[in-house]
């Protein structure tokens, strides 16, 4: 299952969260998009180093600096 604070890529490059209505039922709980493939967990730091962000919901990962 997949996270909802988490971005993924699927379906040929498409940027989602792993809340259902981003990801879809399949990729949420098959972890496939709908061609089949295995979807990737982006690491916070590169969904912003590359400025990606759900294209369903627009959702952006923050990191937070704890002092």
């Amino acid at each position: 299952m997949l996270k909802a604070d988490t971005l993924y890529l699927g379906d040929n490059g498409r940027a989602f969260c792993g809340s259902q209505r981003c990801a879809g039922m399949t990729a949420n709980y098959s972890g496939r998009d709908l061609s089949g493939q295995t979807v990737e967990a982006l690491t916070a730091q590169d969904a912003i180093d590359n400025g990606i962000r759900c294209e369903g919901c627009g959702k952006e990962v923050r990191l937070v600096v704890l002092a």
